[in-house]
């Protein structure tokens, strides 16, 4: 298969050699003319080009919705009703409360009953010694 001459060096340097085109050597049957490499890698660049900048532009657009999508998202946060929370904080806070007073009342009780269940036991240590120093002092005498 012959090497096309859009393919080598010639072909790839179309556009250095734009004026000389005319005095390029005659091609051999059913190869490109060199002109013609010329303006399909001419119409190449062009649409590349044009992709690179329709690439561009698309991103520019996507960047600028995405902006404004957050702009709008920021303003619907900032007007966003924070009163069924407030209002759970506040029902919250009531309960934490409720709460603190049980635990206080009940360390409270927990005091007292341990201070009887001390007061019984030491007058029935009291009584027992008693007991035992009178029948001690029985058996003595």
């Amino acid at each position: 298969m012959p090497k096309s001459p859009c393919r080598s060096s010639a072909g790839r340097d179309a556009r250095a050699r734009i004026g000389s085109v005319y005095n390029a050597p005659s091609p051999a049957e059913g190869a490109p003319v060199p002109w013609l490499c010329w303006a399909f890698s001419l119409v190449f660049e062009v649409v590349a080009y044009a992709m690179t900048e329709l690439f561009l532009i698309a991103n520019a657009v996507l960047l600028v919705s995405l902006l404004v999508l957050q702009l709008r998202a920021a303003r619907a946060k900032a007007a966003l009703d924070l009163s069924p929370l407030l209002q759970g904080l506040a029902a919250l806070e009531r309960a934490s409360e409720r709460i603190e007073r049980t635990v206080r009342d009940e360390i409270g009780v927990n005091r007292q009953e341990a201070l009887a269940a001390a007061r019984s036991q030491r007058e029935e240590a009291g009584t027992a010694l008693k007991g035992f120093n009178d029948s001690v002092l029985r058996v003595m005498s």
